[in-house]
């Protein structure tokens, strides 16, 4: 149970050892619980809101952008780049440069995709995307139609 939750790991002729805190499981109602009992959980509360502050900061960007308050495609990575780092997974945190060239995609499909990971829904943050996504895909399939690009290329 303890190795589930990303506590402990064990190995042959090394036996049982703790695992370092990134390797655990933090969205683990256990985990999570005895992380906040400690001194520490002021800390841990403000990294836990973090991404989702990250993501509103970027969506508000994103909004000012629209009325040109702010500059359209910085605040458009911004935001994306917020999601990618909200996932805590360094292979997303990596798409970075992928999403800043394809970005393309309306202020509503984004917003519909941060209210999603806000309100902690994941299906429909999932659904978003793939709407967002698929937008962005007919984009490119229509600019290497139009000659805009070099299909078959890699």
């Amino acid at each position: 149970m303890l190795a589930g939750k990303g506590l402990l790991g064990a190995r042959p002729k090394q036996g049982t050892f703790v695992r370092p805190e990134e390797a655990r499981n933090l969205f683990d109602p256990d985990v999570l619980r005895r992380l906040i009992e400690r001194r520490s959980s002021v800390v841990l509360l403000r990294r836990f809101s973090e991404p989702r502050i990250a993501v509103a900061v970027g969506l508000e960007r994103m909004r000012s952008a629209e009325i040109s308050d702010d500059d359209a495609l910085e605040a458009d990575v911004a935001f994306h780049v917020a999601v990618l780092r909200a996932s805590n997974n360094p292979f997303f945190s990596q798409f970075r440069d992928a999403v800043a060239t394809a970005l393309s995609a309306s202020i509503g499909d984004h917003a519909a995709v941060a209210d999603a990971i806000l309100a902690r829904d994941g299906a429909a943050a999932h659904a978003a995307m793939e709407t967002l996504i698929a937008k962005v895909l007919d984009l490119i399939v229509t600019s290497v139609e139009q000659g805009g690009g070099d299909a078959g290329r890699g």
